[in-house]
């Protein structure tokens, strides 16, 4: 990195003068020191030798605060709310969404999808020093540039009138490609619940005398909901949803996944002496000509579009820079931070990470409840999916295996399932917007509606399309009598909820074995039959 601690932002000497001065820092100031003389005269710094720990400490932090959220839902833990995919209602939330003027004016009515929270447990007075954070939002302290740390951190607290439109400069910029991004996730996530809608539960008899006709009803119930999840009701002149829409989100949970194996990898390759970069990297290629664009609008159309081995590094970097906004910010740190490559280093990774670490230190991430009861957190659903993900793969604990986490990545990150978690987070949001923080450190005013009567008959047609786990079984039993059977939509189960009791290592072993005995098997038998073959010529 060729890094010396003078070179480092002001705040990325673990996030002074920013934090207030309490007994907790102090006693933490030895580890600061200490690290900061390892990165001293180090110019081959491997990222992941001075943050593994750090990683780890988080990440268990984050586990514990989602088990614990589980049994505090502010909604109430046994009737947690549902998307209502079959209902004839989900048609019109698509073309709402579809509608770019109407999905803008939905999406800036709910800041707090892509601002840190006014009543956030760590970002806040009484653990800030909110006079220095916020002045940077109007100088670029430090030098010519802007540091990437404070801009990511900035980016998310730049509102400070009731309209939609941010702060002045590239805050503007920024916030108005974050919408965009948002809006078109949304609009392309509503029409993949159809994966979700299954068939039926069956009759208890069966007329075996007229199979032909018997069930024909349930089977056109279960056809028409999968066509009107997959939008085919919209109007022709409603445009077809952006390309890049819930794919860009697999694609930052893949890349949150191989920053943290990278980090693992680097502290490893570090320990033995060896350069990450020189082992073995896959061939990566690239469409088209070569690109010189500075800034990174890749994590949201096709990241993994790059040519040769310096460009790994890019890729490498950015990776982990996906890993320490998640642990910050949680999923909305992925809009609009950390999006131009040449304005944000490993340094401002670094600073990303330790405030990471002093959060959970406190005992707070990203799942940790709002300062105002009864309020949700933003994104708990997806960043709550995600925290269970790392549960089940048992990364950051001792025992954590990579061949069956590897299987469980393959199993529960389907885009059907993303999309869920994503419209619940935006979706419930939309439906009790919250209070975000403002460009000054204090509460931002809310977001003054445009139409009133539109923002109403909206609200009220979600109250329709996201409803309580008991009022979706009371409306499935009315529709059962007045239309026979229906399908439903089946709420995607957590990964721990799938890979409950199961002895996964175990059961991967087995399946090796067989697969070495089938192929065996075949061998000898195409070897027989070749043999055959020969003695018949």
């Amino acid at each position: 990195m060729k890094v010396a601690p003078s070179a480092l932002d002001e705040y990325d000497l673990y996030a002074n003068p920013i934090l207030m001065k309490d007994e907790s820092r102090k006693r933490r100031s030895s580890f600061e020191e200490s690290i900061h003389e390892q990165i001293d005269g180090n110019t081959r710094m491997e990222f992941g030798y001075y943050t593994k720990d750090m990683l780890k400490m988080t990440l268990v932090q984050l586990q514990l605060t989602h088990r614990l959220s589980q049994h505090s839902n502010p909604q109430g833990k046994d009737d947690p709310y549902i998307l209502f995919v079959e209902s004839d209602h989900w048609r019109e939330i698509q073309g709402v969404t579809a509608d770019k003027q109407s999905s803008v004016l939905l999406d800036t009515t709910a800041p707090r999808l892509l601002q840190i929270s006014a009543t956030h447990p760590y970002f806040n007075s009484k653990i800030f020093d909110m006079d220095v954070l916020t002045k940077s939002i109007d100088a670029n302290l430090g030098g010519e540039l802007r540091s990437g740390s404070w801009f990511a951190l900035n980016q998310l607290m730049c509102r400070s009138t009731d309209s939609w439109q941010y702060h002045n400069l590239n805050f503007k910029e920024y916030s108005r490609i974050s919408l965009n991004r948002l809006m078109q996730i949304t609009q392309d996530a509503v029409r993949l619940l159809h994966q979700l809608v299954m068939l039926p539960p069956l009759p208890q008899a069966f007329d075996t005398k007229n199979q032909e006709t018997d069930g024909s009803r349930a089977a056109l119930n279960f056809l028409l909901a999968r066509l009107s999840g997959l939008g085919a009701g919209l109007q022709p002149t409603e445009p077809p949803p952006n390309s890049d829409g819930i794919k860009s989100i697999i694609t930052k949970i893949y890349e949150l996944l191989l920053g943290i194996v990278l980090i693992y990898e680097g502290f490893q390759s570090k320990s033995d002496e060896m350069e990450i970069d020189s082992l073995y990297l896959p061939v990566l290629q690239k469409n088209g000509k070569d690109q010189t664009e500075t800034t990174d609008n890749q994590p949201f159309d096709n990241s993994f579009k790059i040519v040769p081995a310096d460009e790994w590094r890019l890729m490498k970097q950015r990776c982990i820079g996906v890993v320490a906004l998640f642990l910050l910010f949680g999923v909305q740190g992925w809009f609009g931070c950390f999006k131009n490559r040449k304005k944000y280093t490993y340094c401002n990774i670094y600073s990303i990470f330790t405030l990471a670490l002093d959060m959970s230190s406190r005992g707070i991430t990203i799942l940790s409840p709002q300062t105002e009861p009864g309020l949700h957190t933003p994104w708990r659903h997806l960043n709550g999916f995600l925290a269970d993900l790392f549960r089940t793969t048992r990364i950051g604990c001792p025992d954590l295996n990579w061949y069956t986490a590897m299987y469980i990545w393959g199993s529960v990150l389907e885009e059907s399932t993303i999309s869920y978690f994503f419209l619940l987070d935006v979706f419930e949001e939309m439906k009790d917007p919250g209070k975000s923080l403002s460009s000054t450190g204090s509460e931002a005013p809310p977001v003054k509606a445009t139409n009133e009567e539109w923002s109403k008959s909206w609200k009220e047609l979600l109250q329709l399309a996201l409803i309580q786990k008991s009022a979706y079984q009371t409306l499935r039993q009315q529709l059962a009598l007045s239309k026979g059977f229906q399908p439903q939509t089946v709420v995607p189960a957590l990964p721990s909820q799938q890979f409950e009791g199961v002895d996964l290592w175990s059961f991967m072993q087995t399946q090796c074995c067989n697969t070495d005995d089938q192929s065996e098997k075949k061998a000898k038998e195409e070897l027989v039959d070749s043999g055959a073959k020969m003695q018949k010529k």
